[in-house]
């Protein structure tokens, strides 16, 4: 199904939250003041608080009547909150698209009537996914579209570098990403992962189903790149632990290696690699 060009459309907005209050709330702020100028848009925000000990949860309440507050259960993480948000808005229903949120975007608002425009126009044409840039305070670009580098090694990938118009992609990182409501409420985003990969997956997912993954040239705000997936620390025991089954556990890696990798005999070589080099990794701490 397309998008029209013209008319009243429906968004939400999905957002998972946990315990960073002041960032939720000038994200969404930012956020509000630029989907607020765009015409034709009438949008829903659907926010997971996942327990967060600050009072995030309360906080978004007061400042934001409006946004719809999905509890969750302190053990969600960004893809199980951002599924949550997901279930919730499709419960009501009737959205033309979804806009996936982090709360920790400096959302510029001269550059999302135009962001917007591109994906309506793009999927007047065929469904397209668009992602929007951002960077941090000195310009460089941070998250955005993913180009990967190995069809047989799904997770060699590369951020792309600024293009003119809305570029393809192969994927997307999830920071501030436009989906046709049709796209999402069909793939959804896989319960496999806990807390990396789903954005990821999502789009080669897309790509699988014809539908146009593209990134948009200007960023639509600041974010600064996050530390990463860290190994964790302590006891041997514990290390092991955290390492294979907490919220990075290597469970969800082997399963987009399996997923995605173009040879299917390969991949558990891959895995089984992949593996060791755990391992080795938490062993040595």
């Amino acid at each position: 199904m397309t998008i029209s060009t013209e008319g009243t459309h429906r968004l939400a907005v999905l957002v998972a939250s946990f315990n960073r209050k002041a960032v939720t709330l000038r994200g969404l702020g930012s956020l509000s003041r630029a989907l607020d100028a765009v015409p034709g848009l009438d949008w829903t925000c659907f926010l997971l608080d996942d327990a967060s000990p600050d009072g995030t949860g309360d906080a978004v309440r007061e400042a934001f009547p409006e946004v719809r507050i999905v509890e969750g259960n302190g053990s969600l993480f960004w893809n199980g909150g951002m599924r949550a948000a997901h279930q919730a808005a499709r419960a009501v229903g009737g959205f033309d698209a979804y806009l996936m949120f982090n709360d920790d975007v400096d959302v510029a608002a001269a550059a999302v009537p135009g962001f917007v425009d591109a994906f309506r126009r793009a999927n007047a044409d065929r469904p397209t996914i668009l992602a929007g840039m951002t960077s941090d305070a000195d310009g460089a670009i941070t998250y955005g579209g993913i180009r990967v580098r190995s069809r047989l090694l799904p997770l060699r990938v590369e951020r792309m570098a600024p293009q003119p118009g809305a570029a393809p992609c192969d994927t997307f990182h999830g920071n501030f990403v436009l989906v046709p409501a049709e796209t999402l409420d069909r793939l959804g985003l896989d319960p496999a992962y806990v807390h990396q990969y789903g954005d990821v997956d999502l789009g080669l997912s897309a790509n699988r189903i014809g539908v146009r993954t593209m990134v948009w040239h200007d960023p639509i705000g600041r974010c600064d790149a996050n530390a990463g997936a860290t190994m964790p620390k302590g006891p041997l025991a514990k290390r092991l632990r955290l390492g294979l089954t907490g919220r990075n556990n290597f469970a969800q890696h082997a399963h987009f290696i399996r997923k995605h990798s173009s040879n299917r005999v390969l991949a558990e070589p891959i895995v089984a690699i992949s593996f060791v080099k755990r391992i080795a990794t938490l062993v040595r701490g």
